[in-house]
């Protein structure tokens, strides 16, 4: 139901108060009285009328006072406001236009007039709502496009610094691979070690340009996501006996832990693989030596729930919710802090959404931070 038009009706005049009051009623609208303009001012504290018929002459503060007060409040300043006058007093109400008022209407009240200064005003009051209205959403999408573009650029310096990290070691170790073979020099330990180096930085480059598209697709619909029962015991231990040897080196303990022998959920097998790789990388990457990062599986009536936890820096409560945004990054960056490893946790989102399941991180600083992931048990 259409909410009806409020006409605040200023008048010290208790007559013209009721008559403005009946004829309000009969035209449809919904009238609120004010018997002088201090109580007018305080009622629109409170409630700002859509338009304010407003008597000249009344003591304390006439409409006069009312009028200036109105058009410089921030607030009030666009209501539409019509002056009552009597006839005799056709200059005060011109001067009351020049001061900002919208009309004027002479005593006594002719109820067809008073419609046709009624709808033109709310006709006035429409259009400058609209105008205003629209200002502030081009102004909002103007600030957010403006918003979008500097996350934008950021993002692609953050890409690009990321790209170039693995890019100078293939270089550097390119070169020292051509002085050697310049040189006869030809070391085949040292040949190995190069190639080694250089192995690791392309596959690192490789898995960044790779989540990079992958979050682009996944964001467009555009990855095939093959959904099928299976267990995920053997996957997740995979993925822990995977890194545990790099874990090891870094005097990190790995370890896995399962409620049961085998657990089923209906995921992408490959896509999810590549979920726990990312969330295994990311955990790694922020413990140090001494500390430890336990996956787990468990099984409840309505899902499985895999959990990658760790005892490292955790993550500060006003960035829980902005881990998985793919330009938290940026922002994180900005404040000397990384909490992921280039887009992956941005991966990590969609790519368990895309499997109709769910992905939050639980974390306390200095305690350490618990990725989860819930997925449909088979049958529920």
């Amino acid at each position: 139901m259409q909410k009806k038009p409020l006409i605040l009706i200023v008048d010290d005049n208790e007559l013209n108060r009721i008559l403005l009051n009946d004829l309000v009623v009969a035209l449809g609208y919904k009238p609120l009285l004010a018997i002088n303009g201090a109580v007018a001012l305080k009622l629109m504290e409170t409630q700002i009328p859509d338009i304010v018929l407003l008597d000249i002459l009344m003591p304390e503060l006439d409409g006069y006072g009312v009028l200036d007060r109105m058009k410089s409040s921030e607030t009030l300043r666009h209501t539409p406001v019509i002056m009552i006058t009597a006839i005799d007093d056709i200059e005060s109400a011109a001067r009351c236009i020049e001061k900002g008022a919208d009309d004027y209407m002479t005593k006594p009240f002719n109820s067809t007039l008073l419609k046709a200064r009624i709808v033109g005003s709310l006709e006035k009051k429409r259009l400058r709502d609209s105008e205003q209205l629209l200002h502030k959403e081009l102004k909002e999408s103007f600030e957010s496009l403006q918003r979008a573009e500097n996350a934008r650029d950021a993002l692609s310096h953050m890409i690009v610094h990321d790209l170039n990290a693995p890019l100078t070691v293939m270089m550097g170790f390119t070169n020292l691979l051509q002085y050697e073979v310049d040189n006869e020099e030809i070391d085949q330990l040292l040949l190995q070690k190069y190639y080694s180096k250089i192995e690791k930085s392309i596959v690192e480059m490789s898995s960044l340009v790779k989540g990079i598209l992958d979050v682009s697709k996944l964001e467009n619909g555009e990855m095939s996501v093959s959904m099928g029962k299976f267990d995920v015991v053997p996957l997740f231990w995979e993925q822990i006996e995977r890194f545990t040897p790099p874990a090891k080196d870094r005097g990190i303990q790995l370890s896995f832990v399962s409620e049961e022998k085998k657990i089923f959920l209906n995921a992408d097998k490959t896509l999810l693989s590549r979920v726990l790789d990312n969330l295994i990388t990311n955990a790694l990457k922020h413990t140090g030596a001494n500390t430890s990062v336990t996956g787990s599986v468990i099984e409840d009536d309505n899902s499985v729930i895999l959990t990658i936890k760790d005892n490292g820096p955790g993550i500060p409560e006003e960035y829980i919710d902005k881990v998985f945004d793919k330009f938290f990054q940026i922002e994180a960056r900005s404040k000397g802090k990384k909490y992921g490893v280039g887009l992956g946790l941005a991966f990590c989102k969609l790519a368990v959404e895309a499997q109709n399941g769910k992905i939050w991180v639980e974390s306390t600083e200095r305690e350490g931070s618990c990725f989860n992931m819930a997925f449909e048990t088979p049958g529920k």
